[in-house]
């Protein structure tokens, strides 16, 4: 949460969002960590939210982000991380999984300041899913212990996993993790290749509650040029406890080369109606996607002399691996052709994964030369790897003299 003021409305048009009730999409929750220990800090201050001040601990992995209005204290706010078992009597426990002290002990706020606490690195089950914990804050006051409210687990898009709570006093807390949700973005793959224009970009993301607690969860989607417009419904999806359901977003185009981005968020919160306020969960994550263009061809010419019809093949594409610049790559091993025939007289070669091929029917009827076919199909291997096909099937003499013929 390095926002106060969360976005409501979303670049992009069109898409609805999908809700998918398939209980089986998705694997049980693993026995794995609820987070991966790092050697990372906190992020910078987010620039557009409107701080009063913030106080960083000295390892980097606590801050105290104060709000205009706040009435501070003389001496300056302090924040560390300390031993679980060194926190003040009320809050000892073996459930405790990080300590914080804040000082000066005993301050008071006219207003609430947020805590922010570097968990880790966020964790992944087999299937990829991502793994986001619930967290509980614990603090005392007057000797008495006080569970703070509302506390907010984010998941950034560069996989660290931050822990927000705010609170009108100081003294130690604890944060002790739960089992929460599983988080898997099931399409696009990072760094896929898709064609302008051509080529759907599926897009969603599956969603697993595995608390006893009922959850509503929100979807949102965002998209960087060249990806096109995306479109998208807001609704809000109820996750009932220990139950699966599937957000599917939707799809979009790539409209023009080069890489872009499709961004997926999650925000929830525990609230049973209502526009949802994160209060418990906000994830995002980045897929990168690159635009790029694929063009296949074929140029038919008859030959009157020997009767026979040539075919000519050529294959150009413009992707992340050329700079984006249109390379003819007829003769490159990224393509192979599988050509084929379906003819009552004549002869039609049959040269493999050639560029060229021939249909000779000297002494052919009319109607027999009408009747032949001739198709070849075109294998390309992405710079993902994918393999793109594309496959040609028309009458053998179709278009002759007039062009090359795009498939």
């Amino acid at each position: 949460m390095r926002t106060t003021q969360l976005r409501k409305v979303l670049i992009g048009t069109g898409l609805l969002l999908v809700v998918l009730l398939n209980a089986d999409c998705f694997r049980p929750p693993s026995d794995g960590p609820l987070f991966l220990e790092t050697m990372a800090m906190l992020p910078p201050v987010d620039s557009n939210e409107m701080l009063l001040a913030s106080y960083d601990s000295a390892d980097g992995r606590a801050r105290i982000s104060v709000f205009p209005g706040t009435v501070l204290p003389k001496a300056p706010l302090t924040v560390e991380m300390i031993a679980t078992d060194a926190v003040a009597g009320p809050l000892q426990s073996n459930a405790n999984n990080f300590a914080l002290r804040m000082g000066p002990d005993g301050t008071q706020f006219n207003m609430p300041v947020r805590l922010s606490f570097l968990i880790g690195g966020v964790a992944q089950n087999s299937d990829g899913s991502f793994v986001v914990p619930t967290v509980e804050v614990i603090t005392e006051d007057a000797a008495k212990v006080e569970t703070l409210s509302d506390p907010q687990m984010e998941v950034t898009d560069d996989g660290l996993l931050i822990a927000h709570v705010e609170t009108s006093h100081f003294s130690d807390a604890v944060y002790r993790l739960k089992i929460g949700i599983d988080v898997r973005i099931d399409v696009p793959a990072d760094d896929a290749v898709y064609q302008v224009f051509s080529e759907i970009i599926d897009t969603g993301m599956t969603v697993r509650n595995n608390t006893d607690d009922f959850m509503r969860v929100q979807a949102f989607e965002t998209n960087k040029a060249p990806v096109g417009a995306i479109l998208y419904d807001n609704s809000i999806v109820e996750l009932p406890s220990k139950r699966t359901k599937a957000v599917g977003i939707g799809n979009c185009l790539c409209t023009n080369l080069g890489m872009g981005e499709v961004t997926f968020e999650l925000k929830g919160d525990y609230a049973p109606s209502g526009d949802i306020d994160p209060t418990w969960v906000n994830f995002r994550k980045t897929r990168d996607i690159n635009c790029s263009v694929l063009i296949t061809e074929i140029v038919v010419t008859f030959d009157p002399e020997v009767h026979t019809t040539n075919y000519v093949l050529s294959t150009f594409h413009a992707t992340d691996s050329t700079m984006f610049k249109l390379v003819d790559i007829s003769k490159n091993a990224r393509v192979t052709y599988n050509w084929s025939s379906a003819s009552t007289c004549g002869t039609f070669g049959n040269p493999g994964d050639d560029t060229n091929n021939s249909y000779a029917h000297p002494g052919c009827s009319a109607a027999e030369e009408a009747a032949a076919r001739v198709s070849v199909e075109v294998s390309y291997t992405a710079d993902d790897g994918r393999i793109i096909k594309r496959k040609y099937d028309m009458p053998a003499r179709a278009n002759e003299g007039k062009g090359a013929i795009d498939f």
